[in-house]
Parts: C-alpha cells; structure tokens; sequence
C-alpha cells in the first residue's frame, strides 16, 4: 500500500486482490498511528485507489489500512498500516 498527499488531500493506493470472489475493499482511517480504525468508504473491486479529500482534512497524521471483502462479506486481515503528515 502507498500513501501520498498535501493540500488537504491524500491518496491511497494498493495492490489488486488476487481473490476470485472479491467484492469490494473495505477502507479504514484514523488519526492515531497505531491506534483503532473507524471504516471510511467502500472502494469497488477493481479500482485500487482511493483520493480523500471531499472531507476536512486537518493538519495532523492520517493513518489508513486496507481489507479485501468478498461476496459473502469476509474480510482479509487488514493491510499494513500507512500513514501521512498534513502540514
């Protein structure tokens, strides 16, 4: 998973699930590194990056971790955690 960003925006890109059933990934966030995610969007299979800009940025670490879900709603073990300083 890369991370990248500044002016109040970041991306978030991953590798493509290599899973037969995937349905979509599951995208979590928090401002704590290391700390407990909350969800933040659903991504559609077959797209593998996410651009978070819509809401408030603050200045701050923003901290994001990735799951492939499949048809029936199982997720992966989350991804490594990746993180980015919004100055």
């Amino acid at each position: 998973m890369e991370i990248g960003g500044g002016s109040g925006e970041v991306y978030v890109q991953w590798a493509a699930s290599a899973a037969a059933d995937l349905d979509h990934y599951s995208l979590s966030y928090s401002e704590n590194p290391g700390g407990t995610k909350s969800h933040l969007v659903n991504v559609p299979a077959g797209t593998t990056k996410y651009l978070d800009f819509p809401r408030e940025l603050t200045p701050g670490i923003h901290c994001y971790v990735i799951k492939a879900v499949d048809s029936g709603g199982n997720a992966s073990p989350g991804s490594d955690e990746v993180c980015l300083s919004i100055t």
